[in-house]
Formats: structure tokens, sequence, C-alpha cells
């Protein structure tokens, strides 16, 4: 396993730094790789990846990362496939479309979405049933589309989300019923969404389908519940910490990956506040892993 690093986390939102700054900033870190942030969320100028990135711009990410000697680890495309009007469920399959074309470029092949967008306050999950057809018929058509690229698609487990814990997940793999869907595997939604062990359950049910690891800290398991979220609407994004910093055994997270034959990068995500203390975390964090990793050896 190799460590890797979410582009969106140098900088405060609607602050994400420049990639021709971040690549070489990231590089001195001695982090292996970066992913890169495709959402859109906080503004079209806020990310490094998507519709209105142009292949040029891709291009120079791509002989940038190769010159300081970064790999891609995964091209973090997080678009609503549940949105509630047919054009923007259209523009957002689009969206995946065009991260896969260039993830293609970038030399990397995985690229991963999640099903539905909670600040939307997107009716569509009080109809369960609809929410499930609808995320189906998206999903396939970017599977289609990755599989025509030879890129793998994933989707991440993500809290007030209608894929969001092991349930829903088994729920998922169901509805779609295709053996080329994978994971983007984040123990802290999973953590939140259920019992403390849940990190631990997935892995073992599922370590064949994890193409791609977010270490994400966080405190409170069980604090999200579905249902009430159905009733009510309201969001949940305040049990999230850097890595190492919540209540999750990452170390037991990492040795379990390792045991069920995950070979692939370990990405930190977390919100940034500052390009100094990011730095910081980022270097401290490279070197947590590769200890979790240096001892799951011996």
């Amino acid at each position: 396993m190799k460590t890797s690093l979410i582009t969106s986390i140098y900088g405060q939102r609607g602050q994400i730094r420049p990639i021709e700054e971040l690549i070489p900033a990231v590089a001195q870190t001695g982090i292996d790789a970066i992913e890169i942030f495709a959402e859109c969320n906080y503004g079209p100028k806020n990310r490094h990846a998507g519709l209105d990135i142009s292949m040029a711009q891709i291009k120079k990410t791509r002989k940038l990362a190769d010159k300081y000697k970064l790999k891609i680890s995964s091209i973090s495309a997080h678009f609503p496939l549940i949105s509630p009007t047919p054009k923007l469920r259209r523009h957002y399959i689009n969206e995946y479309k065009k991260c896969i074309d260039q993830a293609v470029v970038l030399g990397t092949d995985f690229v991963h979405g999640f099903s539905g967008d909670p600040d939307t306050r997107n009716p569509i999950v009080r109809d369960e049933e609809r929410a499930w057809s609808i995320f189906r018929e998206g999903c396939v058509e970017v599977l289609d589309y990755a599989k025509s690229r030879r890129v793998f698609f994933g989707i991440e487990p993500v809290i007030n989300h209608l894929v969001h814990g092991l349930k829903s997940c088994a729920r998922m793999f169901d509805v779609v019923g295709r053996d080329d869907l994978y994971i983007n595997y984040d123990p802290s939604h999973l953590y939140l969404c259920g019992k403390a062990s849940d990190p631990f359950v997935f892995i073992r049910k599922y370590a064949k389908r994890i193409k791609h690891v977010h270490i994400h800290d966080a405190f409170g398991a069980g604090v999200f519940n579905w249902r009430r979220y159905q009733k009510t609407l309201d969001p949940i994004w305040t049990n999230f910490k850097a890595p190492g910093m919540g209540e999750i055994d990452l170390a037991k997270i990492v040795a379990e990956l390792e045991k069920y034959g995950y070979d692939g990068y370990l990405s930190i995500e977390c919100i940034g506040s500052g390009y100094e203390i990011i730095d910081y975390i980022t270097w401290h964090y490279n070197r947590m892993i590769k200890q979790f990793l240096h001892g799951a050896k011996k």
C-alpha cells in the first residue's frame, strides 16, 4: 500500500490551492500520490478535474506530477446520481464521463462517485424506491462508459446519502447487479452510520470491491440514522476529524485491509485550514501510515 492525498484539503472551502502550487508542496511531504478533486460544490474554480477543466490543463497536471514523481491515485468525481431533475442528472453523468476521459490521460484507472448530495435537501430521498431506480440508471450508464475506457468506477458510501452504510451498500450491489461496481472505502462514514465495528465488517465482506481508500477519522459511532434523515433532511457533517484525531483505530484498519489483500492507495482526507498546517498534517500522516505498514510486515 502507498499514501495519497486528496487535493481538496489544501485550503479552506472556496480557496482550493492551484494545482501548479499544490503538486510541488505535496511532493515535499514525501507522500506517494495525489487524488484529483473534481467535486463542484465549492465552485468551478475550486477543483482540478471535470467538465470545465480542459484536457490541456489535465495534460499539464500529468506532466507536473510526473516531474515530481507523484502518481495519481484516483479522481474524486463526487456528483449526485439522484439529483432532483433529469437535466441535472444528465449534467452530472456528463461530468463523470469527462472525469473518466481525464483519468485515462492522468494515468489512473479509478474514478469514484457517490449516490446523492444532502446539501440540495433533495426530496427524492423520501421516496426510496424511486431513488434506487434513478441511482441504478445513472450508475449503469457510468459503468458502461468506464468499461469502454478501461477505467474502474466505484461509489463512496457517505452519511446522509442513499448509499451510506453496510445495509445500503448491500442493497446497492443487489440493485445495480454488476460485478464491476467498486468502492472508495472511507471508514469514517461507515463508523458514523452504524456500529464502531462496521468499518471492519465492511472490509471482511467487500474487500474485493475496494479499489481506493480514504483515511479519515470521526467520533460518535451511530450518530447518523437514515430513517430520521428521510423525515428531517437535516444534514450531519460535524463529526469528522483529521486522521489520528478521532475514535477510529486507523492502525487496525490498515492491518485489516492488508490482511484481506488490499494493496492500493491510502488517501488522506480532511478539510484544510491553511497551507502550512496541511503541509504538516500531510507530512505527519505520511509517516504515521508508513509506520503502520512497516509494523504490519513484521
